[in-house]
């Protein structure tokens, strides 16, 4: 049996002229998406934290590949200082 647009717009219009029965479907629509919204509020802060992590291990990654170089450059230094002595 397929549904027409007309028994949809029935539907519809019957839904909306009682107050108490689009209260219902209202109070259903909310039980079903409030805890879909959740779910997504809670899968962004999750990817936001994430994020956050991610940058603050890079910035300290290349700090210590800085420092790294700064002790070879140093070493090396050292070590050709010592061999023009």
């Amino acid at each position: 049996m397929a549904v027409s647009a007309g028994m949809i717009a029935k539907a519809a219009a019957t839904v909306l002229s009682n107050e108490k029965l689009r209260k219902g479907v209202g109070w259903t629509l909310v039980a079903i998406l409030s805890p879909i919204i959740v779910l997504i509020a809670l899968l962004c802060s999750i990817g936001s934290g994430g994020a956050d992590h991610n940058n603050h291990a890079v910035s300290i990654y290349v700090s210590i590949l800085d420092a790294y170089d700064e002790s070879v450059a140093y070493l090396a230094g050292s070590i050709i200082d010592g061999l023009n002595a």
